[in-house]
């Protein structure tokens, strides 16, 4: 997250708890907030005021931020049929680095179950399974 983005969270926080928001506040939470994608941070906070009266702290949002990425990269690694043109240890260890970060990533896309796409030079996902789209849509 940007420090902006970070703004509009901890404004949202505010909607919720009525805490005060300042420069000061918005730099220490993006301190420990910067490497997570908003829209995990948006999610951990309505999640925690519709459980909890407490107010949110940074770790409550990175805890849930984790499970999100976590749960989402499990959910699309279970769906990829990896085809690798080189069979080498290293080849597949670079290809399982990269589609875990493509499947972490809340912003990407894949494509349609069947189709296949390239995640670098010589790497190719052969297909995603059907089962991902009725994850996605369910």
């Amino acid at each position: 997250m940007t420090p902006s983005q970070v703004a509009v969270l901890l404004g949202m926080c505010a909607a919720y708890d009525s805490r005060t928001v300042g420069e000061s506040d918005v730099a220490a939470w993006h301190a420990i907030l910067g490497k997570y994608h908003l829209g995990d941070a948006r999610e951990a906070v309505i999640e925690h005021y519709t459980r909890s009266r407490d107010r949110i702290m940074p770790a409550d949002v990175v805890a849930a931020a984790r499970k999100a990425r976590s749960d989402r990269v499990m959910r699309r690694m279970q769906d990829i049929d990896l085809e690798l043109d080189d069979d080498t240890p290293q080849s597949d260890v670079f290809a399982r680095r990269r589609l875990l970060a493509l499947a972490a990533d809340p912003e990407w896309s894949p494509p349609e179950p069947g189709s296949g796409f390239d995640i670098a030079p010589g790497v190719r996902v052969r297909s995603m399974r059907p089962a991902y789209r009725e994850l996605e849509s369910g």
